[in-house]
């Protein structure tokens, strides 16, 4: 049976209303010592990934008061996302890989329901004979590289 990403991923980290401040953004990726926080809005539906970079380029460079600003206002309008049934496969890893903060929200039915990283794929691939053969080693360095 195929490995499916709900099978690998990590839970959700705690998330932030669209509607809060910046601020409380900045300080939950500062609580969780993580790169990127979820948002999201009305009735638990996930709206995106909000980065410490983010926060920088879009807030604090151009002069706005992280207090005075919603956190939702700063989200890209389309981020990837992955379903929890989606066969965690090559095609997943190299999605992960290309993503800056290595990582991917996990949505179902509008709701984030985890986050499947790198980390996660890699162990998985030891424990699915599925998603290793004779060329996967050449195959790992190519992508890790971007070629």
């Amino acid at each position: 049976m195929a490995t499916r990403v709900r099978d690998v991923m990590s839970p959700p980290p705690p998330v932030v209303l669209g509607s809060e401040p910046v601020m409380i953004a900045a300080q939950q990726l500062r609580a969780q010592r993580a790169a990127a926080v979820p948002i999201r809005g009305d009735n638990n539906r996930f709206l995106g990934m909000l980065s410490h970079r983010d926060i920088v380029e879009q807030c604090v460079a151009d002069g706005q008061i992280p207090s005075a600003v919603a956190a939702g206002s700063l989200l890209a309008t389309v981020q990837p996302t992955l379903g929890p049934q989606q066969s965690a496969d090559r095609t997943v890893l190299s999605l992960v890989l290309s993503q800056q903060l290595g990582e991917l929200p996990v949505v179902e039915d509008g709701e984030l329901v985890g986050l499947i990283t790198v980390a996660d794929l890699a162990a998985s691939m030891f424990d699915d004979p599925d998603l290793l053969d004779e060329n996967d080693d050449a195959w790992l360095s190519d992508t890790a590289n971007g070629s």
